[in-house]
Parts: structure tokens; C-alpha cells; sequence
């Protein structure tokens, strides 16, 4: 059963110092260590727990995140968020990480059920999630390359269009942990790029074999989608796309609806 602090103001966190690695104890609005580290939690409920020099990737925007939050409010991508949500059910038999959670949307339901922390390196992403999960869930500004969490304490990891850090993932992970990983397929958004692309790029091919890890089990998902004029723009401004010098998104502003393809391919793997 879910165990977490909401409502309470103390006890323990899933988190550990990002300094020293000793555990987090919640006391009021702050989270403490016994070496004396304290780190304060924002008004919307998520934590700060990047410690010495950031890490050299960049962040999600303000901009794409409010997008993710307008495109997730109307129910899109729904196939992928019950697909995962089923993953956990199947899989998870103690804590949840969800390592790169955006603005929260693919870890709400295991929120309900599973004892849940998310991470992700905006604070934009953290601080959205921190306000759909509502306390539901411990949510930190943290890398995957350097997890604020204590070894073999998860029984599931998430990895949802994020960076991929398989040793990360490993040293959190329990002894028989599950992995679950998911990226774009091959026909994602494939009508979308086709518009704002001159000549569209197209997905690498997903490497299925991982080091430490073993897959037990893949699912593809596809569906199609018709979204007004002002979602596809929105759905643009949330992925990476909108980061590309190629692209060119003002042809959007010519389009009252268009039926888009969303695909995804998910991984489920077991620690070796």
C-alpha cells in the first residue's frame, strides 16, 4: 500500500542528500539529513536536490512544459499513459521512480497506488508535477546521471522520452528490479514533421539490449488523433522538434486540424 507524507509534515522521503547520501527526513517544509544538509521545499511541494555543478544538458522550458501540461490536460496520449499504468500493476511490488517525469501526467496513476517519486532537471517540469500529483508523489529537480536516491530501494524505474543512464538505473533498482522504458516510434508524429519539415527526420532504430539488464517483455502502441489548430501547435512546442533549426513551425498557423499519428515503443526489462 502507498505510504507518503501528505498531511503529515514529517517522516521518511525517498530521496537521499544529494550530498552526503545519508537518508532525507521531511520536517515541516524541509528535508533534512543527519549531517545537518537541509534542503526546503518549493510552495507547490517539489525539492531542489541538484547539488554542486549542474549538469551540461538543457532543461525543459517554460514554454514546453506549459504545452506539455495544455496538450495532457485535454487526455492526449492516453493509450501510453494506460499502457505504463498497466506496466506498474504488473510489475511493481514496492517503490516507484519515475526518472525524467515532466509535468507528471505518465506517473499520476501509479501515484495512487504505489509509493512514487519523480525526478527531472526543470524546474518547470518539477514544479508542474509537484501541482497535478498534489503530494501524491515526492517530486525533486535531479539528473538520471546522478539519481538523489538510495541503492537497490526502487522496484520499478520509468524512463519516459528521457535520457537513458543504465548505471544510474542499476544501483537503484532492487535485486530483480523492473525497467520500463519507452520512446517514439518509427510513425510518431509523422504528419506533424511531414508540415514543419522540409525533409523530415526520421527515429533511430531503438538498441533493445542493455548492459545489467534482461527484456522480458515489448509492447508497440499507435493511435491516431485529429487535434484543432491551436493543440498542434502546442504539440509542437513540447517536443524536442521545437529546438530544431530545420524546422519550420510557422506553417502550422495554416492548419485548422490535422489527423496526427502518435506511436510509441515500450521496453520492459528485468535487473540481471
Amino acid at each position: 500500500m502507498r505510504d507518503t507524507m501528505k498531511g503529515t509534515g514529517r517522516g521518511s522521503s525517498l530521496f537521499v542528500c544529494p550530498v552526503c547520501s545519508r537518508p532525507l527526513e521531511r520536517d515541516g517544509r524541509t528535508l533534512r539529513c543527519e549531517d545537518g544538509h537541509s534542503f526546503d521545499l518549493a510552495r507547490s511541494g517539489y525539492v531542489n536536490l541538484i547539488a554542486g555543478r549542474a549538469p551540461k544538458l538543457e532543461p525543459d522550458s517554460r514554454d514546453m512544459v506549459a504545452a506539455r501540461v495544455a496538450i495532457f490536460s485535454r487526455g492526449r496520449y492516453a493509450e501510453l499513459r494506460r499502457a505504463l499504468s498497466d506496466m506498474a500493476r504488473k510489475y511493481c511490488d514496492g517503490a516507484l521512480l519515475d526518472a525524467g517525469c515532466g509535468e507528471g501526467y505518465f506517473m499520476e496513476d501509479a501515484a495512487r497506488e504505489f509509493r512514487t517519486a519523480g525526478i527531472d532537471l526543470s524546474k518547470f517540469a518539477a514544479d508542474a508535477a509537484a501541482k497535478r500529483l498534489r503530494g501524491a508523489a515526492e517530486i525533486a529537480v535531479a539528473s538520471v546521471y546522478k539519481l538523489p536516491i538510495a541503492d537497490r530501494s526502487m522496484s520499478l524505474v520509468q524512463n519516459i522520452f528521457s535520457p537513458y543512464c543504465g548505471a544510474e538505473f542499476r544501483r537503484v533498482l532492487a535485486d530483480g528490479g523492473t525497467l520500463v522504458v519507452a520512446s517514439p516510434s518509427a510513425c510518431h508524429l509523422a504528419e506533424l514533421k511531414a508540415i514543419v519539415y522540409d525533409e523530415p527526420p526520421t527515429a533511430a532504430p531503438r538498441e533493445h539490449r542493455l548492459d545489467g539488464f534482461k527484456l522480458v517483455e515489448e509492447r508497440e502502441i499507435a493511435a491516431s488523433e485529429t487535434l484543432d489548430g491551436a493543440e498542434l501547435r502546442a504539440l509542437f512546442a513540447m517536443t524536442p522538434h521545437s529546438r530544431s533549426h530545420a524546422a519550420h513551425p510557422e506553417r502550422l498557423n495554416a492548419v485548422d486540424a490535422l489527423t496526427v499519428t502518435t506511436g510509441f515503443d515500450i521496453a520492459v526489462y528485468k535487473k540481471e
